[in-house]
């Protein structure tokens, strides 16, 4: 048995034009994700929704949100890789660390961890690039 395959010219244009979008996908799709992540983990500020973390009230007695934290705490992209980062000296015991892990108990509850947040994130990023990958391909003809 013999199969032979033929890429037709529009085919080929087709994913050639793909090929070009690809990167601007991912990138795009990236950096909507990371602003949505790093304002997620620093606890919605500005603006202080505290991403859907209700304090209550007895719990907010002595607590000051300052928005130090929110401030100092950015995306930035290291060559291909992307991250999160914080310039605040405490943000593991405020968001937990890399891991998800070292968050103090004073901000269990009031922030979230840092590690969940990139992971919904993740998640979300993935499904919206081949979501326009695929629409992409079909814009294309394949």
């Amino acid at each position: 048995m013999q199969i032979t395959t033929r890429l037709t010219d529009n085919v080929t244009l087709g994913l050639k034009k793909l090929g070009v979008m690809i990167p601007e996908i991912t990138d795009d799709e990236i950096q909507k994700g990371l602003e949505q992540a790093a304002q997620d983990a620093r606890g919605g500020y500005p603006g202080g929704s505290y991403s859907g973390y209700v304090v209550p009230p007895l719990l907010r007695q002595g607590y000051v949100r300052t928005g130090n934290f929110g401030r100092s705490t950015y995306w930035v992209r290291e060559g291909r890789s992307y991250r999160v980062k914080s310039e605040h000296k405490a943000a593991a015991y405020i968001v937990g660390d890399g891991r998800g892990e070292g968050q103090a108990s004073i901000h269990v509850g009031r922030w979230p961890i840092a590690y969940q947040v990139m992971l919904k994130w993740v998640e979300t990023m993935v499904e919206n690039m081949r979501n326009r990958i695929r629409r992409g391909a079909e814009a294309v003809g394949l």
